[in-house]
């Protein structure tokens, strides 16, 4: 048996023919393993002669499927992203699932390839693992610090032995795999490292590229005393806040160590710090740095601001009385002015009224919001406000509006994009609840399957168990429950309050219905034929789907508490 022929010396490839060739005089098996874009010529022409002389079967090793990818992961929380960028690559499965002996096996093996390696050559490839991403020839070579045609001869070199690939657009290169970057990366000293950030954040700097491609360097060698990598650190947290949440909380919490108080981005980096969290389900956390600013930012023009992300964060936590004063004491310091955050201060007061089935209310802060929003162009604010509003029609007893409010908030909805829906997600799961409300459980799905498709990819965790509690309520009084998501393959998020059934236990209807309501509790199930209410079914300690009314049709509102 031969392995890794692709790095057997060129004088020693004779023998291997010979071996070759006695399989065709006697009762000998030879195996031969190798990586055929490693083989150097010489080793390629003989396994080619021999193929076509019938001394050798070449077999290609696909990639692994899901399946088998699995048993080399057993139980990984994230065994599917894994898999999609190993590609099926064992070595690469076990160096980006790194864990056990299995892991410590495969990073062993990347290090065998580089034991080769000239200092000059593993010193550029150390600079391309610290720039991550597809990179020019002459950006590397900065990096490294070395003239451009010394570099060009180097990559030669690492191309040839695989290391490093063509990338889109041509001139441009990138090391092999993630999994090889990994491994170089996590075997830099510190100091190295931190050299090697700060030469590729003012290379990047020298070519003015946008700041979220400089954040990375800048977070991981942050100087004290240079302020522009402040502004580096939360102008990108700011770009990708609800597109990454938890890459933005990563860039706010290296940056506010640089900032002292009173300085300029540090309140903005706490307040962005703590919806970043409210955004990954970091509630308690978020709570606990926005209860520190409050208390000192009295008179503010921000300070509503962060009065709104105040309630939403208690009403997260579960504490709706809090949510609720929050709110009230927000729009107390806007002083009617019409501007838009005044419009999420309503609608998280239509929300709290709700609670309370103080349904009139609830509808005149909803329909307040929606005017708000409107007037600023946030279709995605105005939306969800209007389908709060719905809630609220139908609950007293007009059900010709709640539908056209219902409407109306798709079609706000349908025409957003995804980046604008991400900067308020739970719009979707307020509309899809109100759909299903009013019985159009084909709508509501369609909405939340967008949701949590874009949860998932954003990792905005928060609202992942609304969304999946409403979709389970929809799927099955639709019939459509083998479709529905499995709350096992998305776990409750950090500071999220599941119930059994899902729902957030609150006083009065909750927001996150999965079947039926509780023993005790209003608002057990409310049909199209019974909105007010008084006349709401109620469930005694079951989740269960109300059956039809005898008011003709569907019962159509299922609410939880």
């Amino acid at each position: 048996m031969v392995e890794d022929l692709h790095l057997l010396p060129v004088d020693q490839l004779p023998y291997v023919e010979q071996l070759l060739e006695a399989t065709a005089a006697g009762q000998v098996l030879c195996l031969v393993a190798c990586r055929q874009r490693q083989l150097v010529p010489t080793a390629a022409e003989m396994v080619s002669r021999a193929a076509s002389g019938g001394l050798l079967e070449v077999w290609d090793l696909g990639p692994l499927s899901r399946e088998e990818a699995a048993q080399l992961l057993g139980e990984h929380p994230d065994a599917d992203e894994i898999c999609r960028q190993a590609m099926g690559n064992p070595q690469y499965l076990k160096v980006l699932g790194a864990r056990g002996r299995t892991g410590a096996e495969a990073v062993t093996a990347v290090l065998g390839e580089l034991a080769g390696l000239d200092p000059e050559s593993l010193a550029v490839l150390q600079a391309a693992a610290v720039l991550g991403e597809p990179f020019h020839p002459e950006l590397l070579a900065a990096v490294a610090g070395q003239e451009t045609a010394a570099g060009a001869r180097v990559l030669d070199t690492l191309s040839r032995l695989d290391l490093v690939r063509p990338a889109e657009p041509a001139p441009h290169l990138a090391v092999r795999h993630r999994a090889v970057s990994e491994v170089v990366y996590q075997r830099l000293e510190p100091s190295r490292r931190t050299d090697l950030h700060r030469r590729a954040d003012a290379a990047l700097a020298q070519q003015a590229v946008p700041v979220s491609r400089r954040a990375r360097h800048v977070a991981a060698a942050a100087d004290p005393d240079c302020p522009e990598h402040v502004t580096v650190l939360v102008a990108a947290a700011r770009s990708i806040l609800y597109s990454s949440p938890t890459v933005a909380a990563g860039y706010l919490k290296a940056a506010l160590p640089l900032l002292r108080e009173g300085q300029d981005h540090r309140h903005e980096a706490q307040v962005l710090l703590a919806r970043a969290q409210l955004l990954t389900g970091d509630a308690s956390e978020g709570r606990e740095l926005l209860d520190a600013l409050r208390s000192a930012m009295s008179g503010r023009p921000d300070e509503a601001t962060a009065l709104a992300d105040s309630s939403r964060l208690e009403r997260r936590l579960g504490r709706y009385t809090e949510a609720g004063a929050l709110g009230r004491t927000g729009l107390a310091v806007l002083a009617d002015k019409d501007v838009v955050i005044a419009a999420a201060l309503h609608t998280e007061l239509a929300d709290h009224a709700y609670d309370l089935q103080q349904y009139e209310a609830s509808r005149e802060h909803a329909d307040t919001a929606a005017a708000i929003a409107h007037r600023h162009l946030d279709q995605v604010g105005e939306a969800r406000a209007l389908a709060q509003a719905a809630l609220g029609y139908l609950f007293t007893g007009d059900l010709s509006t709640a539908q056209a409010r219902v409407a109306a908030a798709a079609e706000l909805i349908d025409s957003s994009s995804d980046t604008a829906l991400l900067t308020n997600l739970e719009a979707s799961v307020q509309l899809a609840l109100s759909e299903g409300m009013l019985g159009r459980l084909l709508d509501a799905d369609r909405h939340l399957t967008r949701a949590s498709a874009l949860s998932r990819r954003t990792g905005q965790t928060y609202v992942e168990p609304q969304i999946l509690t409403v979709l389970a309520n929809a799927r099955l009084r639709s019939g459509r429950w083998r479709t529905g998501h499995s709350r096992k393959d998305h776990p409750p998020a950090r500071g999220s309050r599941q119930s059994v059934g899902g729902g957030r236990r609150r006083h009065g209807a909750g927001r996150d219905p999965l079947l039926a309501g509780r023993a005790g509790r209003p608002g057990g199930g409310a049909g199209i034929g019974h909105p007010r209410p008084g006349r709401l079914r109620r469930h005694a300690d079951r989740d269960v789907v109300p059956p039809p009314t005898a008011a003709g049709g569907d019962s159509r509102a299922t609410r939880t508490t």
